[in-house]
């Protein structure tokens, strides 16, 4: 469901609710310094469980300097950032 791949998380499945735990665990454990973005491409619709798991992600990416870059999300993800106004935050592209 999640892997890295030359510095990019590529997120296959989406992050629901019944899925954002196990989804924020694996994430964390693959953020390193060398990871600078998370590939949305391939993880269907997500829930708003994903901005809360993108948020923690981000949070453990500034550990190491680094401003994840989220790439491909998908149009229900973006309506909900600019409804709770984070699209610039994250930031949603």
């Amino acid at each position: 469901m999640i892997r890295c791949e030359q510095g990019v998380i590529k997120v296959d499945a989406p992050i629901t609710m019944s899925s954002a735990s196990v989804a924020l665990q694996t994430g964390l454990k693959l953020i390193t310094p060398e990871v600078h973005s998370v590939d949305l491409g391939s993880a269907g619709q997500p829930d708003s469980a994903a901005l809360a798991v993108l948020f923690a992600w981000q949070r453990k990416a500034a550990e190491y300097g680094v401003r994840l870059q989220v790439r491909n999300a998908p149009p229900g993800l973006l309506s909900l950032g600019q409804l709770y106004g984070v699209n610039e935050v994250l930031p949603l592209a």
